[in-house]
C-alpha cells in the first residue's frame, strides 16, 4: 500500500485562519470589494468542516499515458506517510486507499483534459492576470495533490462485526459513519513548466463526481461573503444523511436538534481563487469545537504567595492568557495529524502542541484579538520572564498530555 517515500513531493495543507481574526477578514473583505469593481464578482461558499484527521493523495505523473504507470503518495498534515507510521490510523488508511486509489489517478486525467480552460483570464485572480509568461497551452499537469479528511470509526448502534470498542476514532464528538472514509475538500495542482495553483471550485467539483469522489465538500449555502459568514453553524452534521443515508435507515438512528453537532464551516470563494497574500479561506467552528477557552475574568487582587519568586506583572498577564490556549481540543487536533500517542512519538506531539499554542496566542495578541488585557508577544518579554513562560509552558502541556493519554486508555478498557 505504500510507496517508496517522495518527502519532495509534499505540501502541508495550510492552517485556516479563524472567522473571528478581525485584521484577516478586512484584507478579504477588501479584496471582495475592489473584484466588484473591476466587474469580477466572488460568489462565496460556506461547506461543512469534518472532524477528522488532514490526509491527502498525491499524484504524480511519470510520462506515461495510462493509469497504471501514475504513482500515488499518501500524506497526513506533517509528512509523507510509509511503512514506519504505524501509528498513524494504518486501518483507515488502507481502507480508504482501496477505495479511492482508482479514483485519484482518474482525477488526475480528468484535470489533465481541463486545466489549460482554467487558465483563462475570468479563472485567474486579477493580481496574477499580467504575471504569467506561459499560454494556457503551456500547462502540463505534473501531479496533483487530493486534500481530504480521514474520519468515521464513531457511530451508534454499531454491529458486532464491526467492532466499533477496538476500532479507533478518527476523531469523537461526531457520528459520521462506522466505517472510515475520505471527505476531500481540495485540490492542488502542480504543472511541469513549475506554475502550481489551487483548483477552483466550481472547476474541480464536477470531475470529482466522474473521478468517484461522492464524499466530498459541497456548499450548505452559496452568496456573498456575508451571507456565508453569518450562516448559522449550529446544525447536525449532513454527513450521515448526504452519505449514508440506507445505513441511518437501516439502523433506525435518530438524533435531537443539535445533538450531533456538526465541526463548523469553512468558507471560501468558489468561482475564482482569491489572495490575500494568503489563500482568503476561513473556518467557522462551533464552540464545543473551539481550541481557546473563554477569557478569564482578570483577578487583579495580589496573591498571598506572591512574595515566594516575586512573579512580575507581565508573567501574570502573560500566562493567564496563554493557558487558554492549553486545552483537549487542541491536543486532540494536534494527534490527528500525527497519529495516537506513544512514547515513540511524544516529543514530537508536545513539539507540535507548545507551537500550535505559541503560534495562535501570537497571532491573537498582535492582532488586537486580545487587547483588553494586558499580555504581550513572547518575544517583547524580558528574557527571565520568556524563560517562566517556556518552562510553565512546558510543564502545563505535558500534564495536559497525560491527563489525555489516561482518559484516552479508560475509555478503550
Amino acid at each position: 500500500m505504500f510507496p517508496p517515500q517522495n518527502a519532495d513531493l509534499f505540501k502541508s495543507y495550510s492552517k485556516l485562519e479563524n472567522h473571528y481574526r478581525s485584521d484577516f477578514l478586512q484584507k478579504i473583505r477588501e479584496k471582495d470589494a475592489k473584484l466588484r469593481e473591476l466587474n469580477q464578482p466572488v460568489e462565496w461558499i460556506a461547506s461543512e468542516k469534518v472532524h477528522g484527521s488532514n490526509f491527502s493523495f498525491i499524484v504524480h505523473h511519470n510520462g506515461h499515458a495510462n493509469t497504471d504507470q501514475l504513482q500515488i503518495t499518501l500524506t497526513n498534515r506533517t509528512t509523507v506517510l510509509d511503512k514506519l507510521f504505524t501509528n498513524f490510523f494504518p486501518e483507515a488508511i488502507e481502507e480508504v486507499f482501496q477505495r479511492y486509489e482508482t479514483c485519484a489517478k482518474k482525477l488526475f486525467f480528468l484535470i489533465s483534459e481541463q486545466a489549460p480552460s482554467w487558465f483563462s483570464a475570468s479563472s485567474i485572480p486579477e493580481e496574477e492576470e499580467n504575471n504569467s509568461p506561459h499560454s494556457s497551452k503551456d500547462k502540463v499537469l505534473k501531479k496533483i495533490h487530493i486534500y481530504g479528511e480521514l474520519f468515521g470509526g464513531h457511530f451508534p448502534k454499531a454491529s458486532s462485526s464491526e467492532d466499533s470498542i477496538l476500532r479507533k476514532h478518527i476523531q469523537k464528538g461526531v457520528h459520521y459513519c462506522p466505517h472510515y472514509d475520505f471527505y476531500v475538500f481540495d485540490v492542488f495542482c502542480s504543472f511541469e513548466n513549475g506554475e502550481e495553483k489551487w483548483a477552483v471550485f466550481d472547476h474541480v467539483d464536477p470531475l470529482l463526481d466522474r473521478a468517484g469522489f461522492r464524499v466530498r465538500a459541497k456548499p450548505l449555502i452559496r452568496g456573498t461573503l456575508e451571507e456565508c459568514l453569518s450562516f448559522d453553524i449550529e446544525f447536525n452534521t449532513t454527513l450521515p444523511h448526504l452519505y449514508y443515508s440506507e445505513l441511518v435507515k437501516e439502523r433506525n438512528v435518530h438524533w435531537n436538534e443539535k445533538e450531533n453537532l456538526c465541526e463548523g464551516v469553512v468558507i471560501k470563494a468558489a468561482n475564482r481563487n482569491v489572495h490575500v497574500g494568503a489563500r482568503a479561506i476561513i473556518k467557522k467552528k462551533n464552540s464545543k469545537f473551539m481550541e481557546t477557552n473563554p477569557t478569564k475574568v482578570k483577578n487583579r487582587q495580589p496573591k498571598k504567595d506572591r512574595s515566594q519568586e516575586g512573579i512580575s506583572e507581565d508573567f501574570d498577564n502573560t500566562w493567564q492568557e496563554l493557558e487558554r490556549y492549553i486545552t483537549m481540543n487542541r491536543l486532540s487536533n494536534v494527534e490527528s495529524k500525527i497519529g495516537t500517542i506513544t512514547r515513540q512519538n511524544l516529543s514530537q506531539i508536545m513539539k507540535e502542541f507548545s507551537a500550535d499554542i505559541l503560534s495562535d496566542y501570537h497571532k491573537d495578541v498582535t492582532s488586537g484579538e486580545i487587547s483588553e488585557c494586558d499580555c504581550k508577544p513572547l518575544e517583547e518579554l524580558n528574557e527571565a520572564v520568556q524563560k517562566k513562560i517556556t518552562k510553565k509552558l512546558s510543564e502545563a502541556c505535558k500534564s495536559l498530555v497525560q491527563a489525555y493519554v489516561k482518559t484516552q486508555n479508560s475509555n478503550n478498557k
